[in-house]
C-alpha cells in the first residue's frame, strides 16, 4: 500500500496542494487516487509505488541543480531581488560574470561576482522583459527577468467612473442582424456617455466556431485568446466603406432581407444562422479585398505585424487559401473596429480576460506543450455546487509554461490591453492556483495545482503599465487571503457585489465599500436583481439539481429577511430597491461601478446559469427592450440620471 504521507509530500514538491480549505472554512483532502493520477500526468512518470514517489522527489531536486537557476524571476521596481542559484560545490567557489540585456539585446548591466547560493540583482532595473546570463568556467545559466512596476498605474481620469455591462450579443436595435454588433456597442456607449458613462463593459469577444448548427456560444469557451469573433462586426458599415455592389445587391435581395427580419425578431440569438448571413457578405468583401491592392496597404501590413500568429490561426481555421484569406480579412476588420472604438470614441472599453480556452481551439493546438491536457479546470464542492464543477478546459502545465517565459500569456494580455482601458481577469485566484479534475472523474475528485503568482502578477502589471490600463481581479467566492493581499499590494482592483452584502444597510454599503474596487449589483453568473429579491433563482437552481434542496430554504430565508429589512428602512417598494442599491454603490468611494442594464428594467431571466449547458439557453437571450427604447422607459431613465448626478463623466 502506498504511503499517504509520502504521496502528499511528493505532490507538494511538484506543485500540487493535497489539502485545502473549502467554502465553509473546513479542511478538505483530495483523494489519493486523484493525487496519483494527476502527479503521474504532471511528471510524465507513472506512479505505482513508494519507489516511484522517491524517484520523483530526487528527479525534482536534480532538475534545479541541472539548470542551476529558475527559468523566470519577477522583480518589482525599487524592491530588492535575489536569485537562488543551485550550484555544485566547485561552482560556489568560483568567480562568475553576469550580463543583463533588454528586449533589444542592449546591455543594461554587467560585472563579476563571487558566487554563492544567491545572486543579488541590481536595483532599479528598467521595466521590461530582461535576459540575465551568468557565466562560469564550464557552463552558462540564463533566466528571464520580468521587471515590473511595483504597482499598477493610477488612472486619474477614470476615478469614480461608471459604465454599463453589456452582453453584446443581447443588444437589440432597429437595424441589428439578429445579434448585437460593434455598431450597437458604439451607439450605446455614446448614448450612455451623456449619463456619465466613461466605459462599456463587455463579455469576452473572442474567436468562436459558429459553422456547426450545434455550436457552443459560451464566450468563456473560446477557440483563442489571441483572435476575435467576427460575428460582432458591423457588416453594414464594411459594405458602405468598401462600396461593394455585389455585397449590397445580396443584402437588398428579398430573400436576404426576409431572413434578416426573422433573425431580428427572435428572442434568442441563433448564432449559426446569424453567422451564415454575415459570412455570405464578409466572404464577398474578403474576395474583393484580396483581389485589389488593399491587402498591400499600410494598415493591413501593420496589423499583420501586431498579430504574428495570424498565418497559423488562418491555416488552423481553413485548409483552403480562400478560407485563410477570409479569416485574415475578418481579423483585420475586427482590429480596425476595436482600434477605432478605443481611440476615437468618448468612452473606453472594459474587456474580460477569460481563465481558459477550449481544447479544440487554435491556442491549445498551437501551444499544446504549455497546457496540461490530462485535467480540466473547475471548482471544488460547495453548497450550491455540491458535486464540484468541471469547466471543461485544460489548465496550464506550470513547469512547461515557465520554461517558455510565459510567452503565450504575454501575447494574450497584450492583445486584450491593446484596446481596453480596464481589463477584468476572470478567476484571479487562478494566478495562484487552479482546481483541476482528472479527465473522466467527478468535479468533487479534484486537486489544486499551484503556479508562481509573483510571475503572473508581474507580467500582468507590466503589460497594463505599457498599455496605460487598469486591471480588475475577479476575487469572488472562496479566495485565500494571500490572493487579496497581493491585489492590494500591487494596486489591482478587487470586486464588491451588492447582492453579497445586503445584510448591510444601504448607508453601510456606501460607507464601507472599499475604494480600490469595482462595485456591481451582480455579475453575469448571478441572478438579476429582480429575481434575487424574490429568491426564485434559488428555486431554479435547486430544480436543476445544482443547489442541494436542503440548503435552499435556509439560504432563501436569510436573503428574504435582509431584503425585508431594506424595505422597512427605505420605505421603498421591491421594484424601487434597484434604485437604492445603485445609488448606495454610486455614492461609495469605489473607484469603478458597473451596472447591468437589464436590472434597470427589472428583467428576471438570467443570461447564464453556471453548471448548465443544454438545460437552459445560456448566452443567447436578447434584451426585452431595444436600445431605442431604453430612454423612454421611466425607471431606467431615473437610474441613469442618478448615475449622471453621482458619477459624472469628465471626458469631452
Amino acid at each position: 500500500m502506498m504511503n499517504s504521507h509520502l504521496l502528499r509530500r511528493t505532490s507538494r514538491i511538484w506543485g500540487l496542494q493535497p489539502v485545502y480549505k473549502d467554502s465553509t472554512g473546513k479542511w478538505a483532502t483530495s483523494p489519493n487516487s486523484t493525487l496519483i493520477e494527476t502527479l503521474s500526468a504532471l511528471t510524465s512518470h507513472p506512479v505505482q509505488n513508494d519507489q516511484d514517489l522517491l524517484h520523483l522527489i530526487e528527479k525534482r531536486k536534480a532538475s534545479f541543480y541541472e539548470k542551476g537557476i529558475e527559468p523566470v524571476k519577477a522583480v518589482w521596481q525599487s524592491e530588492n531581488a535575489f536569485l537562488e542559484l543551485y550550484l555544485s560545490e566547485k561552482e560556489k567557489n568560483q568567480s562568475a560574470e553576469f550580463l543583463i540585456t533588454d528586449e533589444n539585446e542592449q546591455v543594461i548591466s554587467k560585472g563579476h561576482f563571487q558566487t554563492a547560493d544567491r545572486f543579488q540583482l541590481p536595483k532599479n532595473l528598467p521595466l521590461g522583459y530582461l535576459n540575465l546570463k551568468i557565466r562560469f568556467q564550464n557552463r552558462e545559466l540564463s533566466t528571464l527577468i520580468v521587471s515590473a512596476p511595483a504597482k499598477l498605474p493610477e488612472l486619474k481620469n477614470l476615478d469614480r467612473s461608471w459604465g454599463p455591462f453589456l452582453p453584446l450579443y443581447a443588444v437589440r436595435s432597429e437595424k441589428d442582424w439578429g445579434i448585437g454588433s460593434l455598431q450597437e456597442l458604439k451607439t450605446v456607449g455614446k448614448e450612455l456617455h451623456h449619463f456619465g458613462a466613461k466605459w462599456v463593459g463587455v463579455l469576452p469577444m473572442l474567436a468562436g466556431n459558429f459553422d456547426p448548427k450545434d455550436c457552443d456560444p459560451s464566450p468563456y469557451s473560446a477557440l483563442s485568446r489571441l483572435f476575435w469573433n467576427e460575428i460582432y462586426l458591423d457588416v453594414d458599415k464594411l459594405v458602405a466603406k468598401s462600396q461593394s455592389q455585389a455585397a449590397l445587391n445580396l443584402i437588398q435581395s428579398p430573400e436576404f432581407q426576409k431572413e434578416l427580419s426573422r433573425l431580428r425578431s427572435t428572442d434568442y440569438v441563433d448564432y449559426h444562422a446569424v453567422y451564415q448571413q454575415k459570412k455570405k457578405i464578409l466572404q464577398i468583401l474578403s474576395q474583393e479585398f484580396f483581389s485589389s491592392q488593399e491587402s498591400s496597404q499600410k494598415d493591413y501590413l501593420e496589423f499583420k505585424k501586431l498579430y504574428p500568429d495570424l498565418e497559423g490561426y488562418t491555416k488552423f481555421r481553413s485548409s483552403e487559401l480562400e478560407g485563410q484569406n477570409f479569416h485574415s480579412y475578418v481579423q483585420f476588420q475586427m482590429h480596425q473596429s476595436l482600434k477605432e472604438l478605443s481611440e476615437r470614441e468618448p468612452f473606453g472599453l472594459y474587456m474580460d480576460y477569460p481563465v481558459g480556452v477550449n481544447d479544440s481551439g487554435y491556442d491549445f493546438h498551437q501551444y499544446k506543450d504549455i497546457f496540461f491536457k490530462e485535467v480540466s479546470v473547475g471548482a471544488p464542492p460547495e453548497p450550491v455546487f455540491q458535486l464540484g464543477q468541471d469547466w471543461g478546459f485544460p489548465s496550464y502545465h506550470p513547469h512547461r509554461l515557465r520554461e517558455t517565459g510565459y510567452s503565450y500569456v504575454r501575447k494574450t494580455l497584450e492583445t486584450h490591453l491593446r484596446y481596453s482601458k480596464i481589463l477584468r481577469l476572470d478567476h484571479v485566484m487562478g494566478l495562484h492556483r487552479v482546481y483541476v479534475v482528472p479527465k473522466g472523474r467527478s468535479g468533487k475528485d479534484g486537486v489544486y495545482l499551484r503556479y508562481k503568482p509573483e510571475e503572473f502578477f508581474a507580467i500582468a502589471c507590466l503589460e497594463a503599465h505599457r498599455a496605460n490600463a487598469d486591471l480588475i481581479g475577479e476575487n469572488l467566492g472562496t479566495v485565500p487571503d494571500a490572493v487579496n493581499e497581493t491585489l492590494v499590494k500591487r494596486n489591482f482592483k478587487g470586486m464588491t457585489v451588492g447582492e453579497f452584502i445586503m445584510d448591510q444597510s444601504p448607508t453601510q454599503i456606501t460607507e464601507t465599500t472599499p475604494k480600490e474596487t469595482l462595485a456591481c449589483v451582480n455579475t453575469h453568473d448571478m441572478p438579476l436583481f429582480s429575481a434575487f429579491l424574490t429568491g426564485e433563482d434559488l428555486d431554479q437552481v435547486a430544480d436543476l439539481g445544482i443547489l442541494d434542496k436542503s440548503f435552499k430554504e435556509g439560504l432563501k430565508t436569510d436573503r428574504l429577511k435582509a431584503i425585508d429589512q431594506w424595505l422597512k428602512t427605505t420605505g421603498k417598494t421591491p421594484d424601487q430597491l434597484i434604485e437604492v442599491m445603485v445609488e448606495s454603490l454610486a455614492r461609495s468611494n469605489a473607484r469603478y461601478l458597473i451596472v447591468n442594464i437589464e436590472d434597470l428594467w427589472s428583467e428576471k431571466r438570467p443570461q447564464n446559469i453556471p453548471g448548465t449547458y443544454r438545460e437552459v439557453p445560456n448566452w443567447r437571450r436578447k434584451f426585452s427592450l431595444a436600445q431605442e427604447e431604453w430612454k423612454a422607459h421611466p425607471p431606467t431613465l431615473k437610474i441613469l440620471n442618478i448615475l449622471k448626478n453621482l458619477r459624472p463623466s469628465v471626458l469631452p
